[in-house]
């Protein structure tokens, strides 16, 4: 998502680095996050169909994600 321009995120330096280095990705390094010396947290929101029920793998990461304290 992040190489199709979907929002930005954090990855591990050797997975990005050839993509930093021919400039399909741009290394972000914000001085502060609205006053802030380290990244703020932000809100999570998962949705899926009803219709459909969660497979093991995606009702593993919701349950992980639903019971992180805030």
């Amino acid at each position: 998502m992040i190489l199709r321009g979907i929002g930005w995120g954090g990855m591990p330096e050797h997975m990005v680095a050839d993509h930093i280095r021919n400039g399909t990705l741009a290394l972000l390094d914000p001085e502060s996050w609205d006053g802030l010396d380290h990244m703020p947290t932000l809100d999570i929101v998962v949705a899926h169909r009803q219709d459909r029920p969660l497979g093991p793998v995606a009702q593993w990461i919701f349950d992980q994600l639903k019971d992180t304290p805030r």
